[in-house]
């Protein structure tokens, strides 16, 4: 007499994050409860941070725009600022946080402040990056 018995079994879990409809919901929400306090005043870096993801709300989603995704072939929204305008921190705000980057050891973030600082134009970053290249040799 002979016996064989044989099984297997696979059990998947998965959980799919949608960030950006999350961020959309969170955003509705802080507008509706916005519009309830409008009396209310924000920090000047916490009005800043709401600003900057209201704006991204019209960005391009990523995910949707892959080759073969759903809705690939969407039309993208482009930007309606004018050409030549300069979008998040002024040179001079990227000079300060270069400096404090500087000045906590983090070198290679105080470069990257100076560079987006010297794409604007800015002299005292070009010169900032000369020295801090100096330095480092």
């Amino acid at each position: 007499m002979g016996l064989s018995t044989q099984g297997s079994g696979l059990s998947v879990h998965v959980r799919v994050h949608d960030l950006a409809e999350m961020d959309r919901a969170a955003l509705d929400a802080a507008e509706s409860s916005r519009k309830a306090r409008d009396d209310v005043r924000l920090s000047e870096s916490a009005e800043h941070a709401y600003e900057t993801l209201r704006s991204r709300r019209h960005t391009r989603d990523v995910t949707k725009a892959a080759a073969g995704g759903v809705g690939a072939n969407t039309p993208v929204e482009r930007s309606k600022t004018k050409p030549g305008t300069v979008q998040g921190p002024s040179a001079e705000k990227l000079l300060e946080r270069a400096r404090q980057a500087e000045s906590a050891g983090k070198h290679e973030l105080a470069l990257a402040y100076l560079r987006a600082a010297r794409d604007q134009g800015s002299i005292d970053a070009t010169n900032e990056i000369d020295r801090l290249r100096r330095k480092k040799r």
